[in-house]
């Protein structure tokens, strides 16, 4: 039977744009300055579980969708909807793709690649609304493009152009958007600077008020180090999280309610930077045709992040990614369990990149499958002591 590819082509004929702004006040990193005296933002340690978190099967592999022939390559975005389907945008394929992965030759395709009304180039996924609408980023028109499953293409907002990028983290209770930009400052002594991370609140061309302003790298005079720290930061639900990969730490902060954050901490340390590390980024520097200042010693960092990305999971349950090299994949996750107050960490397989995951469900892209990348799902199992908590 020959393979379908539907397109939706509905139009919504009074879609109102779900953006709007929030007027929040000036919120500093670790106390609010609204008039009050700044509270002391607490701290929780959390221990190490015992038993880690496991695959217990694999659920569904899927190489191919729809009448495409090209496999999966790039997938910027990911969610696993409520009623079993996958929404996703792969940077390598047209559209936002919704299928059901047991029947993946039966795919929805929204939006398309171009410029006009619901049209994109580089999508990335941001989240879903309700059970219905999807919402994606697109880098190149600086667009937020808002879809429904079963009417097609809704409504957008463009986001200011200039000065340092702003990539949309995500929605807060479905309707304000929180955005995440660098700011370099001058350099300081020896031309070394650290970047400034700022994550605000807004839509639209309009002034946007600040959540918080961390650490997000360090710049060496010709650019970032190999192996440098970065700025990562999730909303889930109503909470901003945000950290610097290199620590063993994360910031909890409630938008709606709360100008002072929770801060989680746990017993572990970066990994040092090795001279295989260094001879391994070299490699690649000269692989790229890299000048020689590629190879000076301060491009090298003194040690490897702790994790690279955030995956939300539930409330009280967050995936951090452990750090990816370049042209590579990390080997492992960990799961910060709020609720338990453990960390619980996790093997990957080889070549798979974790794009969502829940406490019993893992999705992600394997990149060294018999027939080029798939999209593989796998039940996980979580320790018994942390269910039991």
């Amino acid at each position: 039977m020959k393979a379908t590819l539907h397109r939706s082509t509905a139009e919504a004929s009074s879609a109102c744009c779900l953006l709007s702004l929030i007027g929040l006040g000036l919120l500093a990193a670790c106390s609010a300055n609204n008039g009050n005296h700044p509270e002391r933002s607490s701290v929780t340690v959390l221990t190490r579980s015992s038993e880690p978190l496991s695959i217990v099967e694999t659920l569904f592999t899927v190489s191919r969708f729809g009448t495409t022939t090209e496999p999966f390559g790039d997938v910027r975005g990911l969610i696993a909807l409520s009623d079993g389907y996958i929404a996703l945008v792969d940077a390598s394929l047209p559209g936002l793709i919704v299928i059901d992965p047991n029947n993946p030759a039966d795919a929805v395709l929204l939006g398309r690649p171009g410029d006009g009304p619901g049209e994109f180039r580089s999508p990335r996924l941001i989240q879903a609304i309700g059970t219905d609408s999807l919402v994606i980023f697109d880098a190149t028109s600086r667009k937020i493009l808002v879809f429904s499953r079963t009417a097609g293409f809704l409504s957008s907002v463009e986001l200011p152009k200039g000065g340092m990028v702003a990539d949309p983290l995500g929605y807060v209770d479905g309707k304000h958007v929180a955005r995440f930009d660098y700011h370099r400052p001058p350099a300081g002594e020896g031309g070394v600077r650290t970047v400034e991370s700022r994550i605000f609140i807004g839509a639209g061309s309009d002034a946007a008020d600040t959540l918080a302003e961390f650490p997000g790298g360090i710049l060496s005079p010709q650019g970032y180090m190999f192996f440098a720290w970065r700025a990562v930061a999730a909303i889930q639900g109503e909470y901003l999280w945000f950290g610097q990969g290199n620590l063993s730490q994360l910031s909890r902060l409630k938008i709606t309610t709360s100008a002072t954050p929770q801060i989680f901490t746990w017993a572990q340390v970066a990994r040092p930077v090795t001279d295989n590390d260094r001879k391994a980024m070299t490699a690649l520097a000269s692989s790229l045709n890299a000048p020689p200042n590629m190879f000076t010693q301060d491009r090298f960092a003194d040690s490897v992040p702790l994790f690279s990305r955030i995956i939300p999971m539930t409330e009280d349950q967050l995936a951090l990614v452990g750090y990816e090299p370049p042209e590579g994949w990390s080997d492992s996750l960990f799961v910060l369990d709020l609720s338990a107050k453990v960390v619980i960490p996790m093997a990957l397989p080889d070549g798979f990149r974790p794009a969502w995951i829940s406490d019993s469900l893992m999705i992600g892209v394997s990149l060294t499958g018999p027939d080029g990348p798939a999209l593989v799902g796998f039940r996980i199992s979580i320790p018994h002591q942390v269910r039991t908590q």
